[in-house]
């Protein structure tokens, strides 16, 4: 079984912002495949069902992005899974808007949520699906601007952006993890 996690906040006031990604990406895999995430259980959303041959979770903790550690591991240890069975898809200032990045393992990135994972969860040697959403700009804090809706001149690459993650996800599963990321990582 896989456990298939999107890292955002729940709530409308989040719903557009560059934080959620992780959510639209799980929310477009779950469209597509026929799989509601409509039960609640250990602090999120989530829903259950077969993609191929593999059974998957997906899964939207409501803890808020800075507490998401919890609502995984609830998820982990109820399962039994290991980090090879989980695969979180989240935000990332440090790659430009429009790029994904797939890999296993690495600190956080100054990523709050990916933190909270790590710390709640034990480990750091889970799949991370990181999505760009480029760097603020001047002053801004990078904090206010991942809060912040994508621009108008933004949103068909950020929409490009969560449909590939949804794609990049189905690779994953069906072929692996080294074809995945020959597949979507950058050259």
């Amino acid at each position: 079984m896989k456990l298939l996690v999107g890292l955002g906040n729940p709530g409308r006031a989040y719903q557009e912002t560059r934080h959620n990604l992780g959510f639209q990406v799980i929310d477009l895999f779950a469209r597509d495949n026929g799989i509601p995430i409509s039960k609640k259980k250990f602090n999120a959303q989530f829903g259950s069902g077969r993609f191929e041959s593999e059974n998957v979770l997906i899964l939207k903790p409501s803890t808020y992005m800075n507490r998401s550690g919890i609502a995984v591991s609830a998820f982990v240890d109820f399962y039994r899974l290991g980090p090879d069975d989980l695969v979180v898809s989240h935000d990332d200032v440090d790659l430009p808007l429009g790029r994904i990045r797939l890999r296993r393992g690495g600190g956080d990135g100054g990523h709050k949520g990916v933190r909270s994972v790590i710390e709640w969860t034990g480990s750091a040697d889970f799949t991370r699906l990181r999505m760009g959403v480029g760097r603020p700009e001047g002053l801004e804090s990078v904090e206010h601007f991942v809060l912040q809706p994508f621009r108008k001149d933004e949103r068909a690459a950020a929409l490009s952006l969560a449909e590939q993650g949804a794609r990049a996800l189905e690779v994953l599963l069906v072929k692996g993890r080294a074809a995945a990321m020959n597949e979507f990582n950058p050259a």
